[in-house]
């Protein structure tokens, strides 16, 4: 009687970590009330072995930032980033007590495809109301994208991956025609609104495939690595949106010119390299208050930005450092680096046999390069699920050894 219990709070846990993977893309709050209830429910089941490594890992790296904001009397006043951090440890913990893996990619695959056939639901009508589909670098392509350009599209690499995953675990061939056409259609979206990290991030994916499952001469390979480029190159320069947001223009010198004018990160990983250099960066711990980071970064782009357009826009949209290693070294110098960079270090040394693991954590530290994920509720929703998921049978069995 007592297992048939445990094994139906079990089934009730895994039931509400997939609802919270299918709103994931759809909504901000449902995701939160389910987050909670998954945590009450874990503590009625009580389940064991969840603290292993890579949650001990985290939960050290995210008590150090904590603890660091509670003695410069800073973790009141800008809890709406540390809130991230607790998050971040919590569905980390809780994501490695899930025991039905495919039920989680499945609904999470639903709930990612809902999103985009919306999305194109609402391309489609702007598109008959005004005859072209301005998904560049545009302030229509935010209304009608329903979540974040880099977001979105990395999102839809993970619903390929886990459709990926799924079609290797089912048997119904059904199903698996069914998730092929996903792939299909997540890869068309994603080359649609012009996610460049993402489409690169499939075509690395796509590719390493295409190799793991056939074994070519040196000749082929060849012959397979130019026309896959030919065609790479051929899908880009008829793209005019993904032109427009890889900044591809008539020249070499040209492109260049206006990457360094158009492309934000130029200016603001400038600006960081600056803030290191001031007196008030302590090297060991960073900046006493994120606050003063923010600030620093906008007198930053005021000083060294002289279009006047471009520099109101900058000081009205407050730039983060768009890349998250280089915010948690501001954040917490050299110890807070090192131990966010362990998490992925022992991460990948853990499950270096495991092609999609590793592919999951490497491409989550791409996207780290590029975006604050710890700024954003789904950045932190997602890397607190999907590297836990991806690397959990491993995990599972490092604690039954242990």
């Amino acid at each position: 009687m007592k297992l048939k219990v445990l094994k139906n709070k079990q089934n009730i846990f895994d039931i509400l970590f997939a609802l919270l993977a299918f709103t994931l893309p759809l909504s901000f709050a449902l995701p939160n009330i389910l987050l909670l209830l998954i945590f009450l429910l874990f503590a009625i089941k009580k389940s064991k072995k969840c603290l292993n490594i890579y949650v001990k890992l985290v939960l050290i790296f995210s008590l150090f930032l904590i603890l660091k904001a509670f003695l410069n009397k800073e973790l009141i006043e800008n809890f709406f980033i540390y809130k991230h951090l607790i998050a971040f440890a919590a569905i980390s913990f809780l994501a490695f007590s899930i025991k039905n893996i495919v039920l989680v990619k499945k609904t999470f695959v639903f709930g990612v495809l809902s999103a985009v056939l919306f999305t194109f639901f609402k391309i489609i009508v702007y598109y008959l109301e005004h005859n072209s589909i301005p998904l560049g670098n545009t302030a229509e392509a935010s209304e009608l994208l329903i979540i974040h350009r880099p977001y979105f599209g990395f999102i839809c690499f993970l619903a390929i991956m886990c459709s990926s995953s799924l079609i290797g675990e089912i048997k119904a061939s059904k199903q698996t025609v069914f998730y092929k056409l996903s792939i299909v259609l997540f890869i068309g979206f994603v080359y649609l609104i012009a996610a460049r990290l993402a489409l690169g991030l499939i075509v690395t994916y796509l590719f390493s495939i295409v190799l793991q499952r056939y074994k070519f001469s040196k000749k082929k390979l060849l012959f397979f690595a130019c026309l896959f480029s030919g065609l790479l190159l051929l899908l880009v320069i008829n793209n005019k949106n993904l032109k427009k947001r890889l900044h591809i223009e008539d020249s070499f010198d040209k492109t260049i010119k206006v990457m360094a004018n158009q492309e934000p990160r130029v200016v603001i990983w400038d600006c960081f390299f600056g803030l290191i250099k001031k007196p008030e960066f302590n090297y060991l711990t960073g900046y006493k208050s994120i606050k003063s980071i923010q600030t620093d970064l906008s007198v930053c782009y005021k000083s060294t930005i002289d279009n006047v357009s471009k520099n109101e826009y900058y000081q009205k949209t407050k730039f983060n450092t768009h890349n998250q290693f280089f915010d948690f070294f501001l954040q917490g110098g050299i110890i807070g680096f090192f131990l966010f960079i362990i998490i992925f270090g022992y991460s990948f040394y853990s499950n270096r046999f495991n092609y999609s693991t590793v592919f999951i954590i490497l491409s989550f530290m791409s996207f780290l390069l590029l975006e604050n994920l710890f700024h954003r509720q789904l950045g932190v929703y997602l890397i607190g699920i999907f590297i836990p998921l991806f690397m959990k049978r491993n995990v599972e069995k490092e604690l039954n050894e242990n």
